[in-house]
């Protein structure tokens, strides 16, 4: 069953991707009101596709509570963006024990956290390490 039609059991969130089911997921938690989250997106922006091309698909979480909000202050990215608008109290920030914003987290195939990023800069370094040792 691709990923897209997974309901991703350890941090209840649907993913809305058509990755195949042997990739690692990056998901970045961000929210609206944070002035590194928005930086961060010019980052990845950028560093999306290569990232992609390696098997590593990227999913915003958001920790807002207007999902109009969102909209307005980080547009349509190029990868999906889950919102359950309960902000702080979303079931997945607390499975995922997210501190602060933005996290960045990398889960293998078993969606277990393989390794946690504050910046897309981190992340981008470890994935390359990663795919070219």
């Amino acid at each position: 069953m691709p990923i897209h039609s997974q309901i991703m059991r350890k941090i209840n969130v649907l993913i809305v991707d058509d990755e195949k089911d042997n990739s690692d997921l990056l998901k970045h938690f961000l929210t609206q009101y944070c002035p590194a989250c928005k930086q961060a997106q010019g980052h990845l922006e950028i560093r999306y596709k290569k990232w992609k091309s390696w098997g590593f698909p990227v999913v915003y979480i958001a920790l807002d509570s207007s999902k109009k909000n969102l909209a307005e202050n980080f547009g349509t990215p190029q990868w999906p963006v889950y919102c359950d608008e309960k902000s702080w109290d979303s079931p997945w920030v607390i499975a995922a024990d997210i501190q602060a914003t933005p996290t960045l987290l990398l889960l293998d195939q078993n969606l277990k956290k393989e390794y946690e990023a504050e910046n897309v800069a981190q992340m981008d370094l470890w994935l390359l390490r990663k795919n070219f040792p």
